[in-house]
């Protein structure tokens, strides 16, 4: 059997061999730190959403400046001018 003291000599011989330094304060003393991640993944929208929203304001510009060509070509001469507004006196 091994007596207490000579377990004690041993450990000490082998902490001075092995050069072994305790942690002295508690600012050396690294923990573990777990970080966490968050994935935020952007929304992506597919490409023929994309072409589909592209189709329709193209359109929409289309059919707006169609409607504008038309007012042009009826001939009206008051478009471009300001009809006042008539005043009642009484």
């Amino acid at each position: 059997m091994i007596s207490s003291s000579a377990f004690c000599i041993n450990i000490e011989r082998y902490r001075r061999r092995k050069r072994y330094q305790r942690l002295k304060h508690k600012k050396t003393c690294r923990r573990w730190k777990i970080k966490v991640k968050l994935r935020v993944q952007p929304k992506v929208s597919s490409a023929m959403k994309l072409l589909k929203g592209c189709r329709d304001s193209y359109v929409r510009m289309m059919l707006c400046f169609a409607g504008h060509l038309a007012q042009f070509n009826t001939g009206n001469v008051f478009l471009f001018k300001r009809i006042p507004k008539p005043s009642f006196s009484f």
